[in-house]
């Protein structure tokens, strides 16, 4: 989820040419902007082996089975973000574990061949390590909590363009009857707590990081925020 502004909470209204659609048909497009913003709106570094199935078995249940619930916005025909909403967590939890051994398989085949490098080792230790946190701390949401996830290009960041996704993803929970939804929201030194707390609701859980802050190579926090949908637009 990217950052949010650090004072007004209103859509500009003078804001450029940006429109929102359904993810159907932008399914490459979120693909690209997965890995081109994976490690706080940049790229990783270096290659990582299976990143490609990584990010499939983050994205894949949204661009199939959640497409509908899903959206991107466009900057002259290009996306510059996302915004993903699984209104069945259970779901969405079914297919990734569904999925999560031929990643895995995928991943010791390589390393007991050697074929694996000592950075991909630890990206996707650390990989494991957050999603058994992630997976605990989600347990304590109620069962009936959507989950969001956003993403903006790099030169998109000022805030504008997650504002309105905010504005569509609550609307598609109004459609959808869902009163709250939960998203997360990696910070460098908790910087972004106040912007979210002010702009999209409670901040109820704070962890580290371990695969940002090694990649980034300071102290990177994944903060849980909790929102209430408003009744109305």
């Amino acid at each position: 989820m990217p950052m949010f502004p650090n004072s007004s909470c209103a859509v500009p209204v003078d804001a450029p040419a940006l429109e929102c659609h359904s993810l159907a048909g932008f399914e490459n497009e979120v693909r690209r902007l997965f890995s081109d913003t994976f490690v706080l709106g940049n790229p990783i570094g270096s290659p990582v082996a299976l990143f490609d199935h990584y990010a499939e078995l983050n994205l894949g249940w949204y661009l199939t089975v959640g497409a509908a619930d899903c959206v991107v916005v466009t900057s002259s025909g290009r996306v510059v973000a996302y915004g993903l909403l699984c209104a069945e967590p259970r779901d969405l939890d079914r297919w990734t574990m569904r999925r999560v051994p031929s990643l895995c398989g995928r991943v010791l085949s390589r390393l007991i061949t050697f074929r694996l490098t000592k950075d991909a080792v630890r990206f996707y230790s650390g990989r494991f390590l957050d999603a058994v946190t992630i997976g605990f701390a989600r347990r304590s949401l109620p069962v009936d909590c959507a989950h969001v996830h956003m993403n903006v290009s790099a030169g998109h960041r000022t805030g504008q363009v997650a504002l309105i996704l905010r504005d569509e993803l609550d609307k598609v929970c109004r459609d959808r009857g869902i009163s709250h939804w939960m998203g997360e929201i990696n910070s460098v030194s908790g910087h972004r707590r106040d912007a979210l707390a002010r702009c999209v609701g409670n901040v109820v859980g704070t962890k580290r990081n371990r695969t940002m802050s090694r990649l980034m190579g300071v102290e990177v926090t994944r903060l849980t925020v909790v929102r209430t949908v408003p009744r109305s637009a």
